[in-house]
């Protein structure tokens, strides 16, 4: 509590540039809610964003501001580096491989992998893909997705579990959303892009090095201390990124590596939300317990009651790295959905979500009737 204050503290002290890049939409047409949109982002201290409100039919409003990085504007085009955002795209490919038979979420995913995942603690409980995706699996976080230069083999000797039966807590992984990536990719006989593609169009890549030359990715910028860029987005350093492997081998980006532009993520969400063969993600698998008391883990989805709703229920994901902040959610009994792209803003946070994704709820997921809702 007292680090979270002096992180506020410290954070009302950072200048950035909530002024309209450019507004579409909902946002375009209404002054008062392109107002209180730059408000939401100026407290969030984004140093730039691309906001987005989307419904059943399609997109509602984007507004940007501020700046991606590397001289340039946040732009509608910009694209970027999702983080943890990733995990539910990731998530919902491995449903819609479901749908298509080439994958039993229940079965166990040592087949695919070519190897035995098991917690030795529990040598002859199987741990399946569904365990996976919904953070049950008993796979700790090292320092393995660090080392992209390891094949899955090498990756698979260094794994470390914690001491719960497999399918029974908890426990939040990166390594057991890599590893489901690799046994889609083995499942599929196809690497992830082109297993997005299959399932959402040609919206974005996990393999930034596969970007067009002249896309614009977006900058990692922490704003304490101030404005340093912890990830570039530059154009080099794209083509010196991982080169994509044959497909089984690409292990270590499915957990965050997901770069998409606004529009691309706005329409996977939509999909979520609208789509019955994607339902079963909502269904709530185990709460994160003192991790966060308001978030239950859906099968690839958070299910969040966070007060900031206003009683409902509301699904989607978080994604924090570098310095940057993203979030999508929506809500599937009103159709509304909401999410954020940033390059950089505060992280402050008292359980899982920062308090900007916080305020996105409030301000646009509260009931139907208030805000720019109440105009359509």
């Amino acid at each position: 509590m007292r680090y979270r204050g002096i992180y506020r503290f410290m954070a009302g002290f950072v200048r950035t540039d909530s002024s309209v890049g450019s507004a579409m939409g909902v946002f375009a047409s209404d002054g008062e809610a392109r107002k209180r949109a730059c408000r939401l982002l100026r407290r969030g201290r984004a140093v730039g964003a691309v906001l987005c409100l989307f419904d059943g039919a399609g997109m509602v409003g984007v507004l940007t501001c501020g700046s991606a990085g590397g001289g340039k504007s946040a732009l509608p085009s910009t694209w970027f580096r999702t983080a943890s955002i990733s995990k539910m795209v990731t998530a919902a490919l491995a449903h819609g491989l479901k749908h298509r038979g080439l994958l039993d979420m229940d079965a166990d995913v040592s087949d695919l992998l070519g190897f035995p995942l098991r917690a030795p603690k529990w040598p002859h409980v199987p741990i399946t893909a569904a365990m996976l995706l919904s953070h049950t699996a008993a796979v700790r976080d090292t320092d393995v997705l660090f080392h992209p230069e390891y094949s899955l083999s090498e990756a698979a000797e260094r794994l470390s579990f914690t001491g719960e039966e497999p399918g029974k807590a908890f426990n939040y992984s990166n390594e057991g959303a890599a590893l489901l990536g690799a046994a889609l990719e083995k499942a599929a006989g196809e690497d992830l892009d082109a297993i997005l593609a299959r399932e959402f169009g040609s919206v974005g890549t996990y393999f930034p090095s596969r970007l067009p030359a002249d896309a614009q990715l977006s900058d990692g910028i922490r704003i304490l201390p101030r404005r340093k860029t912890l990830f570039s987005g530059s154009a080099e350093s794209r083509a010196a990124s991982a080169a994509p492997r044959r497909p089984g081998e690409n292990w270590n980006r499915a957990h965050g590596g997901l770069c998409l532009r606004a529009e691309g993520l706005a329409g996977i969400a939509r999909a979520l939300m609208t789509d019955d063969k994607y339902r079963e993600m909502r269904l709530e698998v185990i709460p994160m317990g003192k991790r966060d008391p308001w978030i239950t883990e859906g099968k690839g989805l958070f299910v969040l009651r966070y007060p900031e709703s206003g009683g409902r229920v509301i699904y989607g994901h978080q994604g924090l790295a570098y310095g940057a902040a993203h979030g999508v959610f929506f809500d599937p009994g009103s159709q509304r959905g909401a999410l954020i792209l940033t390059s950089g803003c505060s992280l402050c946070r008292e359980y899982v979500l920062t308090d900007l994704n916080r305020a996105l709820i409030a301000e646009y997921l509260a009931p139907p009737e208030e805000g720019v809702w109440k105009k359509r």
